[in-house]
């Protein structure tokens, strides 16, 4: 995207750095092999904590606070990319109870509170996988 408009590399840093904010994390990758500036601006950690809470807001408040921060020795990049793999059993996890039923069917998350006692296979069967992933289990009665 940044080779089409040679220009856009001539513009003040601070500018360009503000320009790169805005990125995907497929483009702040791109941006690495674009030149030294764009390389350096889009390895900066505030990009990658901007990304990574851009993705991450609407879901943050079902994840653990520890898991909105890089763990000692991570990056936010690292961060990033392993929520991106993680964050859905992250937030089911701690809703195995009765009171709070969800459960994670092919990477969506179904909150079953309030369909426990009408489920043809009981409330039982629902609770064996609250918290967790079900995508198995489902897949062979659906």
């Amino acid at each position: 995207f940044l080779p089409a408009i040679p220009w856009l590399l001539e513009v003040p840093e601070e500018l360009l750095r503000r320009i790169i904010s805005f990125c995907s994390a497929k483009e702040l990758c791109a941006l690495c092999c674009v030149c030294h500036a764009c390389k350096r601006i889009a390895l900066e950690p505030y990009m990658w904590q901007r990304l990574f809470e851009r993705r991450f807001a609407s879901v943050a408040h079902t994840l653990p606070t520890s898991a909105l921060q890089p763990p000692d020795g991570s990056s936010w990049r690292e961060l990033y990319f392993m929520r991106g793999q993680d964050w859905q059993h992250l937030a089911v996890a701690s809703h195995a109870s009765e009171d709070s039923c969800w459960i994670l069917i092919d990477k969506q998350i179904y909150d079953v509170t309030s369909f426990l006692n009408q489920h043809p296979g009981m409330a039982a069967s629902l609770l064996l996988f609250a918290g967790g992933d079900a995508s198995e289990v489902f897949a062979e009665v659906a």
